[in-house]
């Protein structure tokens, strides 16, 4: 009887575990917006970035916060700083509206960019903006725009080793 409640012990931690490292499903309802993979598909780096558009220039700013954008970034903003999804929804409104040239940017990035995978991560270049780019990734089975418009810092190169 101990062998087995063992086991069992041993089955069940053995699944939390592998829990863990599976990245979790974004649900289809985040803030009572409904995600709507038809108009705005995430499949794909490029779908995504293509709905990440699509959504700006219908304005759908809570659809860009509750299913484009990084949900951890939405996330921790309004649980760090005690805000509503809806003042979220504004500053991201405010920030696309108020910088028109960022909105052009991301277009240049959907347009002309080169997109790179690794993995669950996405990095899109444009030549003429070279210290730019758009970074995205995968969690489930759907891609999202992280909140990072410059290169992740270049791993360093190992050190030659020394004969003795």
């Amino acid at each position: 009887m101990r062998w087995l409640s063992c086991a069992l012990f041993g089955v069940v931690f053995a699944l939390g575990l592998l829990a863990q490292d599976e990245p979790r499903e974004v649900p289809d309802v985040r803030y009572k917006v409904e995600a709507n993979y038809e108009s705005y598909p995430q499949a794909t780096p490029k779908e995504a970035l293509s709905s990440v558009m699509r959504a700006i220039d219908r304005k759908r700013f809570d659809y860009v916060a509750a299913h484009l954008l990084d949900p951890a970034i939405v996330d921790r903003r309004i649980q760090e700083t005690k805000v509503t999804f809806a003042t979220c929804v504004q500053d991201v409104q405010t920030k696309l509206t108020d910088d028109p040239e960022a909105v052009r940017e991301l277009r240049k990035f959907l347009v002309r960019g080169e997109i790179t995978e690794n993995g669950d991560t996405a990095m899109v270049k444009v030549a003429e903006l070279p210290q730019r780019v758009v970074m995205l990734k995968k969690i489930g089975k759907r891609w999202f725009m992280e909140n990072r418009r410059t290169p992740p810092p270049a791993a360093p190169e190992p050190e030659p080793k020394k004969d003795m």
